[in-house]
């Protein structure tokens, strides 16, 4: 894509606007509070350094998360192997107003059947259920997990995740039926093996005697 033009200074006025934004997808990446900080102050400054690199077309927020997965990507990856912390709850309560957190895009973006099958008999749930379904998209691939996230829960479209992740659209379009297909087998399992009860509790070890 041609770089776009008239764009200069615009993206560190918006930066106050989009840091909570790039805050959270930093953190899904990276799992790691520390990691992710820096992940941000990285992308804060090259983003506004090379905004004129800025296809066209593509919108602040996109722009700011391809920069950041590039030199997630490039640099910091490679130096946090297999750093995963516990952070799904900062993810969760970091979420944007409004937005649906990991918990309601894994719901989402299964089948409906398999979505249905794990709260069936009640809509109530509990943090035990978010829980367990932030931890099902946390265990899935890295790059269907992102692809997963930033279309179910960003809205972005296939292409959009595609600048992103710096692949083509039809690599997105896989990851992310891949990451449905595995998050509606782990939901189904959840209700067949008892780990979640149909009111969304955590169910008990032992059942009690009648």
């Amino acid at each position: 894509m041609a770089p776009s033009t008239g764009w200069s200074g615009m993206l560190a006025a918006l930066l106050p606007e989009l840091l909570p934004e790039l805050w959270v997808f930093a953190l899904r990446v990276a799992h790691d509070a520390g990691t992710a900080e820096e992940l941000t102050r990285r992308t804060c400054l090259r983003a506004c350094a090379e905004e004129r690199r800025r296809p066209r077309g593509s919108t602040p927020l996109c722009w700011l998360y391809t920069v950041a997965y590039r030199i997630w990507r490039d640099e910091l990856r490679a130096s946090n192997p297999g750093r995963r912390s516990d952070v799904a709850s900062e993810v969760v309560t970091h979420a944007r107003p409004g937005q649906a957190d990991e918990a309601d895009a894994a719901l989402a973006a299964a089948t409906p059947a398999d979505a249905d099958a794990v709260q069936a008999g009640g809509d109530v749930r509990d943090g035990t259920f978010d829980e367990c379904i932030v931890a099902a998209v946390a265990r899935l691939p890295e790059t269907q997990r992102i692809a997963m996230l930033l279309v179910a829960v960003d809205g972005f479209s296939y292409a959009q995740a595609a600048d992103v992740l710096d692949v083509s659209v039809n690599a997105v379009m896989s990851d992310v039926s891949r990451a449905r297909q595995a998050l509606a087998r782990e939901l189904g399992n959840m209700q067949r093996d008892g780990a979640v009860r149909r009111d969304g509790g955590a169910a008990d070890e032992v059942d009690a005697a009648p």
